[in-house]
């Protein structure tokens, strides 16, 4: 498949504004902001060259530049044999990631993890990825939840650092993508996991009847872009236990500040901000005060009242 690269430079808030959409122009497979020595530009990607109106929605994303936007056609190419060829483990914190072809060599005391380069997003090379590893590594050492959910799973990476992570933990992992359902019920086989302890379940958001039935989670992660992690706000934040966690990833620094908010104004407070131009949130929700009588939870409530939903884009996982 020939992928269309599009190019256009922008300002920085345009940029902001842009990759903080909740949808995409139609025709449009995805869109990243990328910051270079003379300035910011808008990047995008099609399966078909581009029609008209494609072009002129790209362009009104970046109204302040001059010039259309450049159009890249890419040959058609094994994708998959190529990111595989040039693929080293990566070492994020208690874990060693590796394709098939670095099987060998895992250092004494990492959690071995095999994912190969293929059709869904996270590898495990992208800073959001190995940001989470790194703090589930840190979590270990002070928490052990049971109930955890993956939200957009992609090739269920973290899903299989939380099994290898808490070993009495049970995993739900989501995604929009069938695709990437498969692919990560894939990964867990080939890893030894076994199916009662992660479950790859194909949902748009978080009403889905396997996900609400488990729900509240002692730890909600959602390693996706900042548009849809602010349009689910309203779910994950009610998806998360008294007591529990929410780890985010997938955004830029620049977008951290809206997110945060977000989060807070449904009742969750900040325990880690994050570092560098991809950080990775931290936050909970405050543990239920002693003698509180329980109640369906707001995440049903929101289920009941239909508020609860959302969508994935693609971005590593």
């Amino acid at each position: 498949m020939a992928i269309i690269r599009l190019e256009i430079p922008c300002a920085r808030h345009e940029a902001h504004a842009a990759t903080a959409r909740e949808d995409l122009p139609p025709g449009l497979l995805g869109l990243a902001a990328d910051e270079a020595a003379d300035g910011w530009r808008l990047v995008g990607w099609a399966e078909a060259p581009p029609a008209p109106g494609l072009l002129a929605a790209f362009h009104a994303l970046a109204p302040s530049s001059p010039c259309p936007p450049a159009i890249c056609p890419e040959p058609p190419r094994d994708w998959a044999a190529i990111s595989q060829a040039g693929l080293d483990p990566v070492v994020a914190g208690r874990f060693h990631l590796h394709d098939s072809a670095h099987r060998r060599g895992i250092p004494p005391g990492r959690l071995s993890i095999r994912i190969d380069a293929g059709l869904a997003f996270g590898t495990g090379h992208h800073d959001t990825t190995r940001g989470c590893l790194a703090l589930l590594s840190a979590l270990a050492r002070r928490r052990a939840p049971r109930r955890i959910l993956d939200v957009g799973t992609g090739t269920g990476v973290l899903a299989i650092a939380a099994v290898r992570l808490f070993r009495r933990a049970e995993v739900l992992a989501s995604d929009i993508d069938a695709r990437a359902v498969r692919i990560a019920a894939a990964n867990a086989r080939q890893n030894a996991i076994a199916r009662h302890r992660l479950r790859p379940v194909r949902a748009a958001g978080l009403l889905h009847p396997d996900l609400l039935g488990r729900a509240p989670y002692d730890l909600v992660m959602a390693n996706i872009l900042a548009g849809p992690l602010l349009g689910l706000a309203p779910t994950l934040a009610p998806a998360v236990a008294p007591g529990g966690l929410l780890l985010l990833a997938g955004l830029l620094e620049l977008q951290r500040p809206r997110l945060v908010a977000a989060m807070r104004a449904r009742g969750l407070i900040l325990l880690d901000r994050g570092r560098g131009p991809w950080p990775v949130l931290l936050l909970a929700r405050p543990a239920r005060r002693p003698g509180a009588r329980p109640g369906p939870g707001p995440l049903l409530r929101a289920a009941r009242r239909g508020t609860a939903g959302g969508t994935r884009r693609p971005d590593e996982a």
